[in-house]
């Protein structure tokens, strides 16, 4: 059996090299993948975005495929054209990069686009089954390939906006696509009883649950470790309030705190504010 699973920030997990910021939603779906793929009767690939090159790799069995959301920057060769060529080749990308920036601000166009791109891709990796967690717009548009190929797509709950209704009220036409895609999805899974029980009051729909999993090597010498102090462990996101954590350090100096919290690419600012 042939198994995907599809994730634009998970890159870093396979590449420690490479700067993308992944979260609890990438690990699990990583460790799941990493997992399957010891067994031989399975063939595992993984679907994310490298930001720099559409060359597929190898890791621990995993075949890692790379989908381009966005054009890599163009390195530096040192070259420039002059004269009349030089002029030309300007206006030409001045008119196309004016041409885009009008188009991008169409976004059903501009989905229209990626949705041809992605269905492309999934068509070339031909998988059985597709997984994909966390809500976006990209949740209905791979449910919807899905369908078209005859593939089975099993949607991974994340968080409780998932479930509540919130990000198919609060987010537009991409809240409607998410919801598309948990209608056509054939499999959701909860992570906890009440997940499945919102899930089921917000939006009618039924799912499994499935807790989340991290791999113990062995629990030899646990006991004999010296824990001491407060832990914070997730990214600079404004609804996680890790200005709350701050605050109790204040509150409590005579104890031991804590914080790995790497910046969110989507607010760098508010980790700048609360790193000050």
């Amino acid at each position: 059996m042939k198994i995907c699973f599809i994730d634009w920030f998970a890159y870093g997990l396979f590449n420690p090299k490479s700067k993308i910021v992944f979260g609890g939603a990438q690990i699990q779906l990583y460790l799941l993948a990493k997992e399957l793929a010891k067994d031989k009767k399975l063939s595992i690939s993984f679907l994310t975005d490298n930001r720099q090159t559409t060359r597929q790799e190898t890791f621990n069995n995993i075949k890692v495929y790379q989908f381009l959301r966005s054009k890599p920057s163009p390195s530096d060769s040192g070259r420039s054209d002059s004269g009349i060529v030089g002029n030309l080749t300007f206006f030409i990308s001045l008119f196309n990069s004016l041409l885009n920036s009008l188009l991008n601000k169409l976004p059903l166009f501009n989905y229209r686009k990626f949705f041809i791109s992605l269905l492309i891709q999934i068509k070339k990796i031909n998988a059985q089954v597709y997984f994909q967690r966390a809500a976006s717009a990209e949740t209905g548009l791979i449910a919807v390939i899905c369908k078209i190929f005859r593939k089975k797509f099993i949607y991974m709950i994340a968080h409780e906006q998932d479930v509540n209704g919130d990000f198919v009220k609060k987010n537009g036409w991409r809240g409607k696509l998410f919801g598309l895609g948990l209608i056509l999805a054939d499999k959701i899974v909860c992570q906890t009883k009440d997940q499945r029980k919102q899930l089921s009051k917000s939006l009618k729909i039924k799912s499994v649950i499935i807790p989340p999993a991290y791999p113990i090597e062995s629990l030899s010498g646990w006991k004999s470790v010296n824990k001491q102090g407060v832990l914070w462990v997730a990214r600079a996101e404004v609804w996680k309030n890790p200005e709350l954590f701050l605050d109790l350090a204040v509150r409590f100096p005579q104890e031991k705190f804590t914080m790995i919290c790497p910046p969110a690419e989507n607010k760098p600012h508010y980790f700048k504010q609360n790193k000050t």
